[in-house]
């Protein structure tokens, strides 16, 4: 009880410098602040995000304790909230003496030297300051870092070091572990996000934020399946969580189960009947069920809405593909992408379109874009090769699957497709080192090479090592 009363008065004297010094400059009179009255007038300002004003503060403050370098650490904060790094360092330079037991001074230059670009600078800081940091400060320090990695450059994997070493000195503590969760799935080691996720929720089996991000993860796994039931868990918890709703109609369909989704679907229209993105997906539901006239029906309505709505442009092209009204088709993708040209998926349809009506030079160059716009998108990668070999340029073939393996150095397919199109090009040795390389990892994806190339069942090099390796 003693010590709430304590709290309170600390508080009651916080408002009360706040106060003075806000009367203070409305009058324009000189009042005078300790050093610890200004550091609480500025942090009130901080917490309050008015920056302007903690920075005039901190000045006015100065101005009577010119010599403090509590202040001038300050001071560098309000700067790096600012986003101005450069001006945090000139100030973190008035003050360096606290570099040798200040454990705020070291978080403050970490920070400031992340934000400049110099990662590996930071991290060592970072370890030096986890040295001098209190206990029951650590966690708050940890996730600072852990914020100021995933802030500057997206530099997941040294977050993840420091909130395992949070983890270490505090396995109790479930945000650590709700954290890494969700680091381990930005970076797509989703077996270590989901394994995260299940041990946070250990520790709160109650948390709908839990179980919508476990069903996240669970999608993004492609896990379809356990997405649907961690999003009914979260409906359980929350029956009016709309968001769940939403995701558990996409994880349905994802799975295939397309008649259920087009149901959850038409209960979320049911509280938001304006959602066009719903109305779609209800479309594409009917689409990949092949019932292509109700797909139609559905993009119309919903361009009768808006008529720059891309998903429904794209909606009827692919139903137009699938009915051999190719022209049509075109239009629409183009239509589409002259709404919005970054859309790999738009643009991967109109390859696949005009691929599949053996137009293979406007094919490799749709299927280009897609390249460039998504690295990581291997079906096109794939395909692309494919269309330059129908071009008999097979030369360019491998090319692209050489540039495509600089992003994707260990996917099976683009090696795999690699040893094929060499195989086709004559040059055994340089196929048979890439068909080696695919076959130490999984000697069952070696049928691609055959599918891509069925005539390499007549090299002899090649049957004699699947023999001696078999």
């Amino acid at each position: 009880m003693l010590e709430n009363s304590e709290d309170f008065f600390e508080d009651m004297e916080m408002d009360s410098s706040v106060n003075r010094y806000e009367s203070m400059t409305k009058k324009g009179e000189f009042a005078y602040f300790d050093v610890d009255e200004i550091e609480e007038i500025v942090n009130f300002y901080v917490e309050n995000n008015r920056l302007d004003k903690a920075g005039e503060a901190c000045s006015s403050g100065l101005l009577i304790h010119p010599a403090s370098s509590e202040l001038k650490l300050k001071s560098a904060q309000i700067y790096i909230s600012r986003g101005k790094w450069k001006d945090a360092l000139l100030w973190l330079d008035k003050c360096k003496e606290l570099s040798r037991w200040n454990y705020e001074y070291l978080l403050t230059e970490g920070v400031t030297v992340a934000m400049s670009g110099n990662i590996e600078k930071a991290t060592k800081i970072f370890n030096k300051a986890l040295v001098l940091i209190p206990e029951n400060e650590i966690d708050e320090a940890i996730f600072t870092i852990a914020d100021t990695f995933e802030n500057n450059g997206g530099n997941i994997n040294t977050a993840i070091y420091f909130l395992q070493k949070g983890l270490d000195k505090k396995p109790d503590n479930k945000d650590f572990y709700f954290r890494l969760a969700i680091n381990y799935e930005r970076i797509g080691d989703y077996k270590k996000s989901l394994s995260y996720y299940h041990k946070y929720l250990d520790f709160d089996a109650f948390s709908a934020s839990g179980w919508f991000n476990l069903g996240l993860a669970y999608n993004r796994a492609e896990q379809y399946e356990k997405a649907v039931e961690a999003y009914d868990y979260v409906l359980a918890l929350e029956n009016n969580h709309y968001d769940a709703l939403f995701n558990k109609a996409n994880a349905l369909a994802n799975a295939e189960r397309y008649h259920e989704a087009i149901k959850i679907y038409r209960e979320y229209l049911d509280i938001f009947d304006d959602s066009l993105i719903a109305q779609y997906y209800i479309g594409e539901c009917h689409f990949q069920i092949k019932e292509f006239n109700k797909a139609l029906e559905i993009f119309d309505e919903i361009l009768k809405k808006d008529d720059a709505f891309t998903e429904a442009i794209y909606g009827k092209a692919m139903v137009f593909g699938e009915q051999n009204r190719y022209f049509e088709a075109v239009e629409l993708y183009r239509k589409a992408l002259n709404i919005d040209s970054e859309d790999p998926d738009i643009w991967f349809s109109l390859g696949s379109l005009h691929f599949k009506n053996s137009n293979y030079t406007a094919a490799a160059k749709t299927l280009k874009e897609v390249v460039a716009l998504n690295n990581y998108d291997i079906e096109a990668w794939l395909l692309y090769a494919e269309t330059t070999d129908k071009l008999d340029n097979i030369d360019e073939s491998i090319s692209i699957l050489l540039q495509a393996v600089d992003f994707m150095p260990t996917n099976i397919e683009i090696i795999y497709a690699l040893s094929a199109f060499y195989f086709k090009s004559g040059d055994t040795t340089t196929a048979m080192h890439w068909f080696k390389t695919g076959y130490t990892v999984d000697k069952k994806a070696s049928k691609l090479v055959f599918k891509i190339y069925p005539e390499v069942e007549n090299i002899k090099e090649l049957q004699e090592f699947i023999s001696q390796n078999n």
